[in-house]
């Protein structure tokens, strides 16, 4: 083959690839970059006031109408297990609820009817207002754990804390290996003590110490007994959480036979969410077994030891809620999107925005001025 040849098809393969490259630069209904969108929503409903009440609607409006209603619900989960947390444990059984509601609509209406449907936009309204509402909780620093932990004399050595009748309810002499037993104990003595970051390192040392064995033993970590739901495949069903939170339930029981905690529902809640009922990543499960740390910890220390109410003032929220449509209504003038193209969007968090010459395109500060008019307008803010 000639240089000349050769040359061709290196050019028409670098065409190929920025073609693809372009292709993959995908916008929302509104005309924003999908990441522009979905980083601008993150910011919004991290923030207080007005203005961030504003910019969370606006996106979350147009990420959902784009097709990226279930990118919006990560986001939610994310938030509230990162940055409520303990703060207000009803919120976890609230978006349980709420995202149950939405998905129900979901399989009633196709997409089109269902961004028009007012019982859906009430409910994407709502969610926003109820979070920006909550207080907040800075996530959980988890101790380091260092490699020499992870040696068999090193856990002899430092092991205080007496066997407890909740580690010997969940621990099963044939199927668990001594480390588990070592280590809840030490959890539950911590928690028992407040001594929350104790706990936070024993939990991790635990999680870390059967990753590293099942990386040494061909899969096989520190139990075979298969403790999580039938449809899991055998090795998620002995995923070392599912004895983690045994034995947090084993203690609950006892803490809340003594009237000293009083959240049933927000601890079974956090428990389903856990065991698989929401997708969750790794980090955001290890949160979770954080935040039962903290419900363990803490909250029987409280001077009224159960989850303060999540929405306190329901008619305020119900007018503000009131104001939903209108967002959507921008929203909704724009022709549609495919959800495929929205999902693939979202992968990608730089490239060059692509023109559409059938949009009318508005920069983010004009966007934002009318929505801060908007959400001004049920305050009787001037």
């Amino acid at each position: 083959m000639s240089v000349t040849a050769q040359q061709a098809l290196v050019q028409i393969a670098k065409d190929k690839a920025e073609k693809e490259k372009e292709k993959e630069v995908l916008l929302t209904r509104s005309g924003y970059e999908v990441s522009e969108a979905f980083h601008a929503y993150q910011t919004a409903i991290s923030e207080t006031g007005i203005t961030a009440i504003g910019k969370s609607l606006h996106f979350a409006a147009d990420l959902v109408c784009s097709g990226a209603i279930d990118l919006w619900m990560k986001v939610a989960w994310d938030y509230a297990i990162f940055h409520v947390s303990i703060a207000s444990p009803r919120v976890f059984v609230y978006l349980k609820k709420r995202f149950s509601e939405l998905q129900a609509l979901m399989k009633k209406f196709p997409n089109e009817q269902l961004y028009k449907d007012e019982e859906f936009q009430t409910r994407i309204g709502e969610v926003i207002f109820v979070l920006n509402g909550c207080p907040r909780r800075s996530c959980i620093k988890w101790p380091a754990v260092g490699v020499e932990t992870h040696a068999d004399e090193w856990l002899l050595a430092v092991r205080q804390a007496p066997d407890v009748a909740a580690v010997s309810r969940t621990w099963k002499h044939e199927q668990d290996m001594y480390p588990m037993r070592v280590a809840a104990n030490e959890i539950v003595k911590a928690c028992t003590d407040g001594a929350t970051e104790r706990a936070f390192f024993w939990v991790r040392w635990l999680l870390e110490e059967d990753s590293l064995v099942r990386k040494n033993n061909m899969g096989t970590g520190l139990t075979t007994m298969e403790r999580g739901p039938a449809h899991f495949s055998s090795k998620k069903r002995t995923d070392m959480g599912f004895f983690v939170i045994a034995v947090f339930a084993e203690v609950y029981k006892e803490l809340a036979a003594k009237q000293l905690v009083r959240m049933h529902e927000e601890f079974q809640c956090l428990l389903d969410i856990w065991r698989g009922e929401v997708p969750l990543t790794q980090k955001m499960k290890r949160e979770i077994l954080g935040i039962l740390v903290l419900l363990l910890a803490e909250v029987p220390r409280w001077k009224v030891p159960a989850a303060p109410s999540l929405i306190k003032d329901p008619v305020q929220l119900s007018r503000a809620v009131a104001q939903t449509h209108k967002f959507f209504s921008e929203v909704l003038v724009y022709p549609a999107v495919s959800k495929a193209a929205v999902k693939i969007g979202a992968k990608k968090k730089t490239g060059k925005k692509i023109t559409d010459g059938d949009k009318k395109q508005m920069n983010l500060e004009e966007h934002l001025a009318t929505y801060d008019a908007i959400v001004n307008s049920y305050l009787g803010i001037d």
